[in-house]
């Protein structure tokens, strides 16, 4: 329950407290953190503790999803409209529609446009179809359904052990946070690429 006060008071805080940049840049952090945290805790599992077949199916899910999430933090940073716009200015510079000073106007054109368009529409779509593979992922450990077994850390004279109740809370957890944020990246992401559209930028 504390849990779930905490994400939505963060939620709430990152909506309606803080600006479009910072959304995008808190957002891009915690996926790219939690990322790397849930790459190094399948490394872990695959490494010292044993691994059945559902594990391994749901590891290499996880795998392509968090590759797919570092992905996104790159377009996140540098979004596709902003690196057309770069190429326009730079290489295509006939497109440059108005010079005013330092500033220009730049039309990218139609067909460009709309490839910009379809390309975050996909990336909002899979964002959001992530999170929700995810939560059915926490929603399978919480049901038991799979769990990880006692990860077993055995480093020469020190043995340490990670019980498999301890392990699957933690990793649930980790998941169920992502999850939520992945959920919350893709509605975003969708709403933000309708807004940009509807403006006919």
């Amino acid at each position: 329950l504390g849990l779930i006060i905490l994400i939505i008071g963060f939620a709430y805080e990152l909506l309606v407290i803080s600006d479009k940049a910072s959304i995008n840049f808190t957002l891009s952090g915690i996926k790219f953190f939690f990322s790397i945290i849930i790459g190094l805790f399948i490394w872990v599992i695959n490494n010292f503790s044993v691994v059945f077949p559902e594990i391994i199916l749901i590891n290499r899910i996880l795998i392509v999803l968090c590759v797919f999430m570092i992905i996104t933090v790159v377009f996140d940073l540098l979004p596709l409209r902003e690196m057309a716009y770069y190429y326009v200015k730079f290489v295509d510079k006939e497109k440059v529609a108005i010079n005013i000073g330092r500033a220009q106007i730049i039309d990218l054109g139609k067909k460009r446009s709309q490839i910009i368009h379809y390309i975050n529409l996909l990336i909002a779509i899979l964002q959001f179809s992530a999170g929700g593979v995810i939560l059915i992922i926490v929603f399978m450990l919480v049901n038991q359904s799979v769990a990880i077994q006692d990860i077993i850390f055995n480093l020469g004279a020190i043995v340490s052990n990670i019980p498999s109740l301890a392990g699957s809370t933690l990793l649930t957890i980790i998941l169920f946070i992502f999850g939520v944020t992945l959920l919350i990246c893709g509605m975003l992401s969708w709403y933000r690429n309708k807004e940009i559209k509807s403006l006919g930028i």
